[in-house]
């Protein structure tokens, strides 16, 4: 062998570790469900309903929000609930 090459016998380890449970604010939908795959969650109607609430984006201004009728009814449902 070359001795001139030097060896390492140090293992690699690892800056990322594997948890099992996630935080529940990272969890869309009903954390006592399975969990289900980007497929399943087209065929799902609660799950695609919120998608699309969620994906929606927020208006940058009041101009823009005042513009859009779904964010207006969404504000007053909001504040309905605190009644």
């Amino acid at each position: 062998g070359n001795s001139n090459v030097p060896t390492f016998n140090q293992p690699q380890v690892s800056e990322y570790r594997w948890t099992k449970d996630h935080p529940l604010e990272q969890v869309y939908g009903n954390p006592s469900r399975p969990v289900q795959t980007r497929r399943q969650l087209t065929t799902d109607p609660e799950m695609c309903m919120y998608a699309l609430t969620v994906s929606t984006t927020e208006p940058k201004n009041i101009k823009d929000a005042m513009a859009d009728s779904a964010w207006i009814e969404a504000m007053q449902e909001e504040l309905h609930q605190l009644d």
